[in-house]
Order: structure tokens, then C-alpha cells, then sequence
């Protein structure tokens, strides 16, 4: 054999042995890059394509404990946002295998455990997330929604306003908000719902629970105009009998716009009946027919009380006021608005 030749079949051994170290190097880059869009993805908020990626990288193993924490959390995320949430308990209960002490995980456990019903669990896994963390503000807040669903308003109020005392910029405000106007407390109410207006001027629950705190206040014209925006931005039928309530009471005709705001509502399930009733379409015993549950027959008597009132028969609207004040339960608005009014009014 030729040297040349011998050199040659070096140089083509030498070259096909390049070829073959390209073709690994290539083939694993192709994997790693895969491995990474599926880190990118498994991290991203496409819930279906997250578990997907999630899962693939689950299965391939070899990771650090970081990495399974990562991997299982946020399939569990994706899980519970799409109310799978068995599964997402599941993969929180891996996540913790790994990291006992994240706080995060904890909470978000709690989130599928609540959404369960089972309130003592969930408020357990926020109790420890708090106590790894005594400044995580969004355990707080998840804290104030199981006092809430108790129907501890007072426990509620101080949850939350140490969830937003702990991050003014968290979107609790409105929940601070909303319950102190449960609990008769409108100025906090009404504080607490511009702090959250502030911070989202979309925020259709903070306009009404500051419409509501006005209107029990009596101040119909700052109802009105809460009310309003609170209608524009979520085709909130009850806020839509406030604003009609609001400014009937102001001496306005309010019955066209009651009428073109109606035709937004996509189903005629209550509050349908009782707008009805504002216009003159029902009489006060189909409404109170039309109202099938509690809330419904809360809604109705408070209504009823509102519209006599707004028609001057006071004796009438007291003794509606007397009773819806007995009818609705503490956790509706409607409850306190009764009985603040009653004592505005002397009744």
C-alpha cells in the first residue's frame, strides 16, 4: 500500500471519525435543545402543552432536586388552573418530596385543596406556608377567603388587611373592601375599594363594593356613578338595580337605561326578575315568586324595601327594610344595607 493511499485512508478514517463525533455532538445538542423548549414550556402558562412538557421531562429523570421541584410544581399549576385538582395534589406532594420548605408550594396546595371543599386541610397548608414565611401576603389573603366561606368577617378583614399591609400592590383590596362593607364598616369600604381602583381601574367588584357602601350611606349620587362603571365593565346585573335604584332615588327616570343595559344580560336567570319588577313588569308577589334561593329572596325583599322607599311609602319600605334585614344573611351586602338604613331613616 501507497503512503499515499495510507494517507488517504488516514485522512478519510480521520474524517469519518470527525463525522461520527459531529454526529453525537449534533444529536446530543438536538436533545439538550429539546430538553430546554421543554423547561420553556413546562414554565410557561399554555397549561396543556406545560403538562405535556412537564411530563416528558418527569420521565426523563436525571434531574436536580431544584429541577423535580420545578418539573412537579408547575404540572401542578397547569393542573389546578385547568381544576384538575386531584392531580395537581398530587404533583405538590411530589414537589415537596424535594423541597419541604418552599412556601409557595404549600399555598398553592392549599388553592386545590380548597377548590376540594375541604376548608381545614387548605387553611393547614397556608398556616405552614405562612409559618415558613410570616411575610408571604398572598397566604393571608387565601387565609381571609376560608374565614369568609365560615362566614367570619371579622377574621376575613383582619386577613386581609394584613395580606395588603404585608404588598399594598397585591389585588386584595377588594376583598378588604367587600367585607368590611359586609360588616357595616363603609369609609374602610369605601378607602379600600379606591386603593384597589388605583391599582386596576378595570376592577368591577372594587366599583360595586364602593357603589354599595355609598348607596347604604345614602350618598346616591356616588352609588350612581360606581354602579355605572361597575356595569361597563362587567355586565353586573344586581349593580345594574343599584344604578336603577340609585337614581330613581335622586329624583331621575332611570327606566331607559335600566332597559338598553337588560339587553347585555346573555340569560334571563335572576337578576332578570327583579329588573323586571324596577320597570313595572312584575308585581311585588311575582317577585318574590321568581326568587327560587336565599340570596334570590334577599335580593328580592331588599328591593321591594328600596322601591317602596323610592316611591315616598315609607312605612311600607320600613317594614320591607325590617324584614329583608331578617331574611338575608350577614354575608350579604343587603343585610347590613338594611339595618344601617334602618337607623339612618329611624326605623
Amino acid at each position: 500500500m501507497s503512503r499515499s493511499l495510507v494517507a488517504a485512508v488516514a485522512v478519510a478514517s480521520l474524517v469519518f471519525g470527525i463525522g461520527d463525533a459531529l454526529a453525537q455532538t449534533k444529536s446530543k445538542s438536538k436533545s439538550q435543545s429539546q430538553r430546554d423548549k421543554d423547561w420553556e414550556i413546562c414554565e410557561g402558562d399554555e397549561d396543556k402543552k406545560a403538562i405535556d412538557a412537564c411530563t416528558r421531562l418527569i420521565r426523563a429523570g436525571g434531574h436536580s432536586s431544584k429541577d423535580w421541584v420545578v418539573a412537579y410544581y408547575n404540572r401542578g399549576l397547569s393542573y389546578r388552573r385547568l381544576d384538575e385538582n386531584d392531580k395537581a395534589i398530587a404533583d405538590y406532594d411530589k414537589a415537596l418530596e424535594y423541597d419541604k420548605t418552599d412556601p409557595e408550594i404549600y399555598n398553592n396546595r392549599g388553592v386545590a385543596i380548597e377548590a376540594k371543599g375541604d376548608l381545614d386541610r387548605a387553611m393547614a397548608d397556608y398556616d405552614k406556608a405562612i409559618s415558613l414565611n410570616p411575610k408571604f401576603a398572598v397566604g393571608y389573603g387565601n387565609r381571609g377567603d376560608i374565614h369568609v366561606k365560615r362566614r367570619d368577617f371579622e377574621k376575613a378583614l383582619a386577613e386581609y388587611e394584613r395580606a395588603v399591609t404585608l404588598d399594598p400592590k397585591l389585588k386584595r383590596h377588594d376583598d378588604v373592601a367587600s367585607t368590611a362593607a359586609k360588616l357595616g364598616r363603609f369609609d374602610k369600604a369605601i378607602a379600600s375599594a379606591s386603593r384597589a381602583i388605583i391599582i386596576d381601574d378595570k376592577n368591577s367588584a372594587a366599583y360595586f363594593a364602593r357603589g354599595v357602601s355609598h348607596y347604604f350611606k345614602g350618598d346616591y349620587a356616588k352609588a350612581s356613578g360606581d354602579m355605572r362603571r361597575s356595569i361597563d365593565i362587567d355586565t353586573f346585573g344586581i349593580a345594574m338595580s343599584f344604578r336603577f335604584l340609585a337614581r330613581t332615588r335622586l329624583g331621575e327616570n332611570a327606566a331607559s337605561e335600566l332597559e338598553a343595559d337588560m339587553t347585555r344580560l346573555k340569560t334571563r336567570e335572576w337578576p332578570y326578575s327583579a329588573l323586571e319588577f324596577l320597570l313595572g313588569k312584575r308585581s311585588t308577589d311575582d317577585l318574590r315568586a321568581a326568587a327560587v334561593n336565599d340570596d334570590e329572596r334577599c335580593d328580592a325583599s331588599y328591593i321591594i324595601a328600596q322601591w317602596h322607599l323610592a316611591k315616598n311609602n315609607r312605612e311600607a319600605g320600613i317594614a320591607e327594610l325590617r324584614k329583608s334585614a331578617e331574611v338575608c344573611d350577614k354575608d350579604n351586602f343587603e343585610h347590613m344595607g338594611s339595618r344601617e338604613e334602618l337607623k339612618r331613616i329611624g326605623g
